[in-house]
């Protein structure tokens, strides 16, 4: 039961570059809509493993990230809907919410049984 807050909001990453790729596609268009949304995908991603990822190299406060990272997966849902999927939009709003509670009723570095993290780094 841990892993699935964990596992919800990596796939919410995912839906969220997703969405921020097709976003440049959906409102610009042709080669200029593609180079738009991959760069916008590649900057947010850049700024996630800086600052926001459980390994990040120079990490915000967990108050902060939690922020943080809750505002941008939730930007995602709204990418989905400029872009025209509302259904895409639900699915990635529910992945974070899910995600970002179960996360903070069972963190996946709580101790576990005996005492030892649970992490697999």
């Amino acid at each position: 039961m841990r892993w699935i807050g964990g596992g919800l909001i990596f796939v919410a990453e995912l839906g969220m570059l997703s969405a921020l790729a097709w976003l440049g596609v959906a409102l610009i268009g042709g080669a200029l809509g593609w180079a738009a949304g991959i760069v916008a995908a590649l900057a947010v991603a850049l700024l996630w493993g800086t600052f926001l990822s459980p390994k990040a190299r120079r990490p915000l406060a967990p108050a902060a990230t939690l922020a943080a990272r809750t505002l941008l997966l939730l930007a995602g849902a709204i990418a989905f809907l400029a872009a025209g999927s509302a259904a895409l939009a639900i699915a990635q709003a529910a992945a974070v919410v899910v995600g970002t509670v179960l996360m903070a009723i069972w963190p996946v570095d709580h101790p576990g049984p005996t005492g030892a993290p649970t992490t697999l780094a």
